[in-house]
């Protein structure tokens, strides 16, 4: 017989939330330039990002039940990727949100920004020996070096 609609909805939720999952997009992007223009102008996400899988799976559920449950599941997983510090597939880890994109693309993209960020913090806590101290000086472009002004290292307080 044919797949339960829980077998369906477990592996929707797998491949959405598959840690190894990259976001092609360049790849389509060279390969199907009108598909990128398009959602450019429409200020989407792009077809093999995360969003663009979660409304694959959608559109794979034919009950409203199923996508009820489907985007249930979904976002019990993006609270436990948040609380495990573990970023969400097929978003960008650490740039700042494409404003080109969809509200709710720029939404995990900040996500995603957190949890680097809330991941370093708790690595700082656990092992504050490795502290990364700021540089105490750089190279400017013209090659001359600067002494950095400041403190060197995080604030207490301001963690």
């Amino acid at each position: 017989g044919g797949a339960t609609s829980q077998d369906r909805l477990t592996s929707a939720v797998w491949d959405l939330f598959d840690p190894d999952a990259v976001d092609d997009w360049d790849v389509a992007r060279a390969f199907f330039p009108s598909t990128f223009k398009l959602a450019c102008q429409v200020g989407g996400a792009g077809p093999t990002s995360f969003l663009g899988h979660l409304v694959k799976h959608m559109c794979g559920f034919s009950k409203m039940s199923e996508m009820s449950q489907f985007w249930t599941s979904a976002m019990d997983e993006i609270r436990w990727h948040w609380k495990n510090l573990k970023p969400i597939p097929r978003i960008p880890r650490e740039e700042a949100p494409d404003l080109s994109a969809c509200m709710l693309h720029q939404k995990l993209m900040l996500l995603n920004c957190c949890i680097a960020r809330k991941d370093r913090l708790e690595s700082r806590k656990k092992n504050p020996q490795q502290e990364a101290s700021a540089p105490s000086s750089a190279a400017l472009k013209d090659g001359t070096k600067r002494e950095r002004k400041g403190h060197l290292k995080i604030i207490d307080g301001l963690q």
